[in-house]
């Protein structure tokens, strides 16, 4: 991860590359995702910069949301059968 949150309390930013690995998805796919407001955009990390960041919190809030809206995933292994 870019930015490790630290003993002063920094929030953990992430970069592009670390939205990748955590949320499995190719580039592409999260550009297209912030592009239709799937996902959220991310801030500057620098006033007038080019490179973006995503605080890591709202990362993890959009994923436990996804997982509520879609009833979450079944770890039982069994297709949910009894």
């Amino acid at each position: 991860m870019a930015n490790k949150q630290g003993r002063t309390g920094t929030p953990t930013i992430l970069r592009m590359e670390d939205l990748e690995a955590k949320l499995k998805m190719k580039k592409s796919q999260i550009r297209e995702a912030i592009r239709t407001g799937r996902f959220p955009k991310g801030f500057p990390i620098l006033p007038g910069g080019r490179a973006l960041g995503w605080l890591e919190a709202t990362v993890d809030t959009y994923l436990l949301r996804r997982a509520g809206e879609d009833g979450g995933a079944d770890d039982s292994g069994d297709g949910g059968e009894e």
